[in-house]
């Protein structure tokens, strides 16, 4: 399908004309759209100006995007909606004019395009406990549940919204989704944000079942168990978030476990 894409820039002295891409926008009309900004904005601040104004920006643009069929609260995502939030937000925060990208989904393309148009920092501390957490729960999977394949970073279709998993176990149907999140980064912010916009999409799962992306003919029941594994926090602020996504996980009954419970997690497929 043929999408148009928008990188979201910081230019705080538009008399200097320097900037920096700060996220990625992908969506269609009539089809599903996807965001995603950095984690982290200590690039950004070499830059100078009020770096509050992106990080609250990005902020507000990914909760919109994330309930863009909230039809009750007349929030519906058009490339109309775009073109006004372009003209509107031309100084600090900007929108770069749209151009066309082939992908399954937006989703899709953001995974394609985002590494090749935002620098996220060197330092981002996601790579070492979010792997090691993905890889343990794969060996997990591996060791107790030999009858069920097993797929990896899947992406699973619900209605209008995409939605990604770190594993599905697939029998003669989707038998399990799970997903690992970590609670031990410096800036929780964008992962609560994160999980909430992902509770959300998964909300249509619920409702009406879904289907594996490239396995078209592979649905998913909408009570499909969806299993989270997480990296506990370390600090009070951390723990504060995490009791933020359990409330969120709640709501779409995924159940949770920690890191050290990966085997049980695996076990009570």
């Amino acid at each position: 399908m043929r999408y148009n894409y928008w990188t979201m820039r910081y230019l705080p002295d538009p008399a200097r004309g320097e900037f920096i891409n700060i996220g990625l926008l992908v969506g269609l009309d009539g089809a599903d759209w996807a965001v995603r900004t950095v984690q982290s904005f200590d690039r950004v601040s070499r830059l100078g100006g009020d770096l509050n104004v992106a990080r609250h920006w990005s902020s507000n643009f990914r909760e919109m995007v994330a309930a863009n069929t909230d039809a009750l609260a007349g929030i519906v995502m058009s490339q109309g909606t775009i073109n006004s939030l372009r003209g509107f937000h031309n100084n600090a925060v900007q929108l770069s004019a749209p151009l066309p990208v082939v992908a399954e989904s937006a989703e899709a393309a953001i995974e394609v395009l985002y590494d090749r148009l935002v620098i996220e920092p060197a330092h981002s501390p996601r790579s070492t406990s979010h792997s090691r957490a993905v890889r343990t729960l794969g060996e997990a999977y591996g060791q107790l549940r030999p009858t069920l394949s097993l797929c990896k970073r899947v992406k699973v279709r619900a209605g209008r919204q995409s939605l990604d998993f770190d594993f599905a176990l697939k029998g003669n149907r989707i038998e399990e989704l799970s997903r690992v999140w970590s609670f031990d980064l410096k800036d929780m912010d964008p992962q609560v944000e994160k999980v909430q916009a992902w509770g959300f999409r998964l909300q249509e799962l619920r409702e009406g079942g879904g289907e594996l992306a490239g396995e078209h003919h592979l649905t998913i029941e909408q009570d499909v168990p969806v299993k989270v594994l997480y990296v506990p926090p370390k600090t009070a602020a951390q723990r504060e978030s995490l009791d933020l996504a359990q409330d969120a996980w709640k709501k779409i009954d995924a159940k949770a476990y920690p890191l050290d419970q990966a085997r049980e997690l695996a076990r009570s497929a």
